[in-house]
């Protein structure tokens, strides 16, 4: 193990001791659980799964209830989200055993096997595990064996694993190793389709580690998958949606047919959020309107605020309801939200004509918070359009500063050739003339009085040897070399005139003369 991964593992190991996250709904629901209420305690689990509980308590208790209900196939589907969760090690021993029996019950002999492994690795010993064992592995065809086989290799690595899942760059430093991963997913699907949870699994490998093409492949595969089809085809309205491709991603979205059993509302709630931005995205206003306050009403108590600014900047004025979290700043305790939020201000100051409030609104609009994932993940392509209206107002407002510190972090959304010229001309303003050589080097934009620019930079950093290149090959020509020689004239370039490199190129011009 290299010196980077031993890194990551002591990392792991600190996030394993840190404490886990526990939605107050839990106690609640155990509570009702406890006196035998068991709706109640239904309605409270999954507002702690909805939280990210993440003792994994809820889905246990969950499974108990639906086990005791006789509906074992979603008592199945919650034990085995438990037993990923942290779950104390009684808690753990126990949904191990459920699985084991439940899935052999079923028929599903290799996740019934799968589950015996990890209870035999937990340390349990018990006289029937082996007689199971033997008895399920006889009903097992060669393709079923091959793939049980596969999936044990897949749990391996992914143990292998663990301890590094928790580090900021995760899908980046491990990227060969996940890949590896999804390949063997790829193959236990093609050796047996009933395991559309380990093809959905590759397809998040390949989605997280950039490859999006290949996850939108198997995500299309598993739109034929029982009991996969929703997320698959909600899965790929995200990454359509992501590639700026919204028509496909509404067509995938309208597709998603939710479970009539299935009584969570968060996929829903995101599902309608994500089509508001869709249509926001291509001018349907009233559609993106429409989505939003189904999406606000289905979650009133939480803070809404993502299509504000972008509906009062079209005068599309949705009803009181959805606006009052958005005029509370308090309200707003998501980056993305308080970004809305003093959008909203900037569009009052404009309206007021008031330019010093409207550039305080959208300095801490994009730059006075921190985001605590990458910009492109958290900032939407239907925002990109007040990005370019501050970055408008920082031009024309002067505000050189602001407009760099514009750029530092939203590169990604503003690489065209205007943006770019813009940012130059402003690194020069306040006298950063290593970020204008950058960027002139990255982007060789050729505009009116950009030579000017390019040498003043060389000049200023004193790259003569690379002036003198530029000089000659831009201004030897006949009908050129008599700017060469009133440029060389000027005060600015007297540094460069003493430099070998000046002196050289004198003495090229001379010779081209025919002068001594």
């Amino acid at each position: 193990m290299n010196y980077r991964k031993c890194l990551f593992l002591i990392a792991g190991a600190l996030n394993f001791l840190s404490f886990v996250k526990k939605s107050p709904y839990l106690d609640e629901g155990e509570k009702a659980y406890a006196r035998g209420a068991y709706d109640k305690a239904l309605e409270a689990f999954e507002r702690a799964i909805e939280e990210g509980d993440e003792t994994g308590r809820a889905y246990f208790f969950t499974g108990q209830i639906l086990e005791a209900r006789k509906k074992y196939r979603e008592a199945i589907s919650y034990y085995a989200q438990a037993v990923d969760k942290s779950l104390e090690k009684n808690y753990k021993i126990t949904t191990l055993w459920k699985l084991v029996l439940l899935n052999k019950e079923f028929g599903n002999y290799e996740d019934a096997l799968r589950y015996l492994d990890r209870l035999v690795s937990a340390g349990v010993k018990h006289e029937n595990l082996e007689k199971l064992r033997q008895e399920m592995e006889l009903l097992l065809s060669p393709q079923k064996k091959e793939a049980l086989s596969l999936m044990q290799e897949i749990e391996t690595r992914e143990k292998e694993l663990a301890p590094f899942r928790k580090s900021p760059h995760f899908y980046r430093d491990f990227r060969e190793e996940l890949l590896h991963i999804a390949q063997l997913a790829e193959r236990v699907f093609n050796l047996d389709s009933s395991q559309g949870a380990v093809l959905s699994k590759a397809a998040l490998y390949y989605e997280r580690t950039g490859h999006v093409e290949e996850a939108l492949k198997l995500y299309h595969r598993l739109t034929f998958v029982k009991g996969e089809s929703a997320r698959a085809w909600y899965k790929i309205g995200t990454l359509e949606r992501k590639k700026g491709a919204f028509g496909e991603a509404l067509v995938a979205f309208e597709k998603v047919v939710f479970d009539s059993k299935d009584k969570s509302s968060h996929m829903q709630y995101y599902l309608h959020l994500q089509k508001s931005q869709c249509y926001y995205a291509l001018g349907k206003y009233d559609m993106a309107l429409k989505e939003s306050l189904i999406a606000h009403r289905m979650k009133p108590k939480e803070s809404f605020a993502e299509l504000f600014s972008c509906l009062i900047s079209k005068k599309i004025h949705p009803p009181s309801d959805f606006l009052c979290t958005a005029k509370k700043p308090g309200a707003a305790s998501d980056t993305l939200e308080k970004t809305i939020y003093y959008l909203y201000v900037f569009e009052e100051a404009k309206s007021e004509g008031d330019r010093e409030k409207g550039g305080q609104a959208l300095r801490q609009a994009f730059l006075g918070q921190e985001f605590g994932r990458t910009e492109e993940e958290v900032f939407p392509r239907y925002l990109e359009q007040d990005l370019h209206t501050a970055f408008d107002f920082f031009w024309l407002t002067k505000d050189y500063l602001a407009l760099t510190q514009l750029y530092e972090r939203y590169s990604f959304a503003l690489e065209n050739e205007v943006f770019v010229k813009r940012i130059a001309l402003a690194y020069a303003e306040i006298q950063k003339y290593e970020r204008v050589y950058e960027l002139l080097k990255k982007h060789p934009f050729r505009w009116r009085n950009w030579e000017s620019l390019w040498e003043k930079t060389l000049l200023e950093l004193g790259y003569f040897a690379e002036l003198k290149n530029h000089l000659w090959e831009t201004y030897a020509g006949e009908e050129k070399k008599a700017i060469l020689e009133q440029k060389l004239e000027e005060e600015r370039f007297a540094k460069f005139r003493e430099s070998s490199e000046g002196r050289e190129l004198l003495q090229k011009l001379a010779a081209k003369e025919g002068k001594p």
